[in-house]
């Protein structure tokens, strides 16, 4: 199972990687895209008091908050891939500025669309959204590897929920292109998987995200050592059992 998972990681990591690649060549040429400026009307319907508390959860004290709860699970669980990602999250956000700087895309003018927040810099790939794509990324993650039952459907509605309304959050108050926001998921996405793919290399599977291969293990992630207590009448040195004198 582990080599299957594996190579999908890989596969989507490089999927990740050819799409930010593209996505980034052409908002490097295009200020917007066709079909930005329809979308982005739609998104401005919503209140604007409505689209300031949907962006909250994109704020860095939230997002520091959620990175830490996860790192102290990981720690309580005794999970040390998961937790050096955890811990990584944070440092790792500054990456959408290097990247986000390198394609120089300008934000939405205010002459196409109703600038409710003021925001600088560039916009693509869109850093609230691409932050929240990296740790709420991370809770779903831990929800689809290592909960079950309700808690697993609760932890991935959650997350998938914050990271989409965090999203339509910036379209709608102006400051961001729906494919800036596109762009900002996909590369806090692929930064996700490049820190649990590298992690998970780097320290191996003896703390793994996921079960180990049951082939490998007995058929179980747990491996058990032999009963060792001795049996009357048994050899001391493990041999079958000698028969008692009458």
């Amino acid at each position: 199972m582990w080599h299957t998972l594996r190579s999908f990681a890989w596969a989507a990591l490089a999927a990740g990687l050819a799409s930010c690649a593209v996505l980034g060549l052409l908002a490097a040429v295009y200020e917007r895209f066709f079909f930005d400026l329809r979308l982005a009307e739609l998104a401005q319907r919503l209140p604007g008091d409505a689209a300031e508390a949907l962006s909250r959860p994109g704020e860095t004290g939230v997002l520091i908050a959620v990175s830490l709860a996860l790192a102290s699970a990981a720690w309580y669980r005794g999970m040390i891939d998961l937790l050096v990602v955890a811990v990584l999250t944070q440092p790792a956000r500054a990456l959408n500025a290097l990247w986000k700087a390198l394609i120089d895309r300008p934000r939405p003018d205010a002459t196409l669309l109703d600038v409710r927040e003021g925001a600088e810099g560039n916009g693509c790939p869109g850093g609230p959204a691409s932050s929240p794509a990296l740790v709420f990324g991370l809770l779903l993650f831990v929800g689809l590897t290592r909960l079950s039952g309700v808690p697993r459907t609760v932890a991935s509605i959650l997350a998938l929920t914050l990271i989409a309304s965090v999203g339509l959050s910036r379209v709608a108050l102006g400051v961001h292109w729906p494919s800036d926001v596109l762009g900002g998921w996909i590369f806090g996405g692929t930064t996700l998987g490049a820190l649990l793919v590298g992690v998970r290399a780097v320290i191996g599977r003896d703390h793994g995200y996921v079960a180990d291969d049951p082939d490998t293990a007995g058929g179980s992630s747990i491996q058990r050592t032999p009963d060792r207590r001795r049996r009357p009448g048994a050899d001391p040195r493990g041999g079958p059992a000698r028969a008692e004198l009458p």
